[in-house]
């Protein structure tokens, strides 16, 4: 591991920290950015049908869709939706409520296929 890096993690979100990190150079983030962003807008509408297959409630969607599950001034927040995805490591599920239950869980929205491929370019 590089201890310089490490250090620069530490500053960013230690406790005197902004917690952010910049990351520069990226080959061709420009062009992947403007790839991935305009499928947000799409996967949004998508019929509501859709997008029930990729939310999963048992994991507290901390992967596929979500809209209103979060909270703002206690209230539910429909200002926004999210998706969420690892855009390098497929098989890392997050816990699952029950231990014992192994879960194979496609996220990625069938109606969009072209979202899997831009994620994970940027990625």
């Amino acid at each position: 591991r590089d201890a310089n890096l490490d250090e620069k993690i530490e500053r960013a979100f230690g406790p005197e920290g902004l917690g952010l990190c910049i990351v520069k150079n990226v080959p061709n983030y420009v062009e992947k950015r403007e790839k991935l962003l305009p499928l947000g807008s799409k996967l949004a509408n998508l019929p509501k049908e859709d997008l029930d297959k990729i939310t999963f409630e048992d994991i507290q969607y901390s992967l596929g869709w979500s809209h209103g599950k979060e909270k703002f001034k206690g209230r539910e927040d429909f200002s926004k939706g999210s998706f969420y995805g690892n855009a390098h490591l497929e098989d890392q599920i997050p816990k699952h409520d029950n231990p014992e239950v192994k879960k194979d869980i496609d996220y990625w929205p069938s109606a969009l296929p072209e979202l899997k491929l831009a994620f994970k370019d940027l990625g």
